[in-house]
C-alpha cells in the first residue's frame, strides 16, 4: 500500500470551538484536497488498542519522539486507506468499524464498508499519482511535532479565537454533550475528576498539560485552561518550524471577511481559489451549534458571570494573540 503517495498534507490546529470546523467544511471543497471528513481520532485511537500508543499517557501531547517507524507506517496507512475527496464516499470509510445499533467504539467491522475503505486504497494505489489530504483535529495542537515528524512536508493552518467567546462556546459544548457517552476517550482519564459546579460523565475536547490541577474546581476554570494550553502549545511548536510551514489567521476575520482570508490561506498552502470552495468561502456554513445559529460577538455573554472570574487568567494569552482589546467586558 502506497502511503508515501502522500505529499504536503495541510493541517489545521486551534482550540475547540475555535472555528476550526467552519474552516476545515470550506477547505474539503477544494477538488485538490482528500479528506476523511472528520476529525482523525478514528485513525489515531487504533494506536492505542494495539499499544502502539499508552492509552493512559498522562494527557493529550504527542511528541516526534512517540512516532516510531511502525506507528508512522500505521497511521499513513489509515490517512492513505481512509482519506477521500467525495464527501458520500467518506460516510462508507467513516462506517468501516461501526454496525446499526452497536457503539462506535466497538471494533467490530461492517463487511461493505470494509471494501469501500480497500477499493478507495486500490484505486489510489494503482494511479500511482501523488495527493494531498486536509487534517483538522484540535488535539493536534499538543502534537505538531508528532505530525511535523508524520508529514514533514505538511503545512500547518493555526486559527485563533478571542478568548471569552472561545471559553464561553466550550462551557455550552461541556454542557451539552459530556452527558452523553458517545465513545472511547483515549488517552483515558483514569483520575477521579469533578468540577464543584458541573456535573459530567465524560470527559469532554482535549486533555491539556496540567489538567490534573483543576480538579475539584469550576467548568469555567478547566474551560479557560483547555483555551489557554491549546494556543500556548500550538503558539510554541509553531515557532520552531521554518516560517513558510505555518499560518495564523483568527476566527473573527473569518467570519467578518471569510473569502479574503480564505483566498489567503489557498495561496499560502498553494492550491486554487475557485468554484465550490469559493463559493463556501464566501458564504460560510453555520456549524458546530446547537442551533446552527450565526456567530455573534456578544454571544459570550450569556456565561458573563463566569468568564468575568477567569479573565485575570486569560489576559496573558489574549495579548499574546493581539486581543487585548477584548479584554473589556
Amino acid at each position: 500500500m502506497s502511503a508515501d503517495l502522500i505529499k504536503n498534507p495541510v493541517i489545521i490546529i486551534g482550540c475547540p470551538r475555535s472555528g476550526t470546523t467552519m474552516l476545515f467544511n470550506i477547505l474539503t471543497q477544494s477538488k485538490e484536497l482528500y479528506s476523511l471528513y472528520r476529525e482523525s481520532w478514528n485513525v489515531i485511537r487504533g494506536a492505542y488498542f494495539n499499544g502502539m500508543l499508552d492509552p493512559d499517557a498522562k494527557d493529550d501531547t504527542l511528541t516526534a519522539d512517540d512516532l516510531s517507524d511502525e506507528l508512522k507506517d500505521y497511521i499513513r496507512k489509515g490517512f492513505h486507506e481512509y482519506t477521500v475527496n467525495k464527501e458520500n464516499l467518506a460516510f462508507w470509510t467513516a462506517q468501516k468499524f461501526r454496525l446499526k445499533a452497536i457503539s462506535s467504539h466497538l471494533p467490530i467491522p461492517n463487511p461493505f464498508a470494509g471494501l469501500v475503505t480497500k477499493a478507495n486504497a486500490l484505486i489510489k494505489d494503482n494511479r500511482d499519482q501523488e495527493y494531498r489530504i486536509l487534517e483538522k483535529t484540535p488535539r493536534n495542537c499538543f502534537r505538531v511535532d508528532f505530525m511535523n515528524k508524520l508529514f514533514p512536508d505538511a503545512k500547518f493552518v493555526f486559527i485563533s479565537r478571542e478568548g471569552k467567546s472561545n471559553i464561553s462556546s466550550l462551557i455550552e459544548g461541556w454542557k451539552r454533550q459530556a452527558k452523553h457517552m458517545k465513545h472511547k476517550r483515549f488517552p483515558r482519564l483514569n483520575t477521579e475528576f469533578t468540577f464543584n459546579n458541573f456535573d459530567f460523565q465524560k470527559w469532554e475536547y482535549v486533555l491539556p498539560p496540567g489538567w490534573e490541577e483543576f480538579n475539584g474546581k469550576s467548568l469555567e476554570e478547566t474551560c479557560a485552561h483547555q483555551w489557554i494550553q491549546s494556543n500556548r502549545s500550538a503558539l510554541d511548536s509553531l515557532a520552531k518550524l521554518d516560517q513558510n510551514r505555518s499560518i495564523k489567521v483568527r476566527y473573527e476575520d473569518m467570519c467578518e471577511k471569510p473569502g479574503e482570508v480564505v483566498k489567503s490561506i489557498c495561496d499560502f498552502v498553494d492550491i486554487k481559489y475557485e468554484d465550490k470552495l469559493q463559493e463556501y468561502a464566501e458564504k460560510p456554513p453555520v456549524v458546530s451549534t446547537a442551533l446552527f445559529e450565526k456567530p455573534k460577538n456578544d454571544k459570550w455573554k450569556k456565561n458573563q458571570a463566569a468568564i468575568e472570574k477567569v479573565l485575570p487568567m486569560i489576559e496573558p494569552m489574549m495579548n499574546e494573540l493581539g486581543y487585548g482589546e477584548e479584554m473589556k467586558v
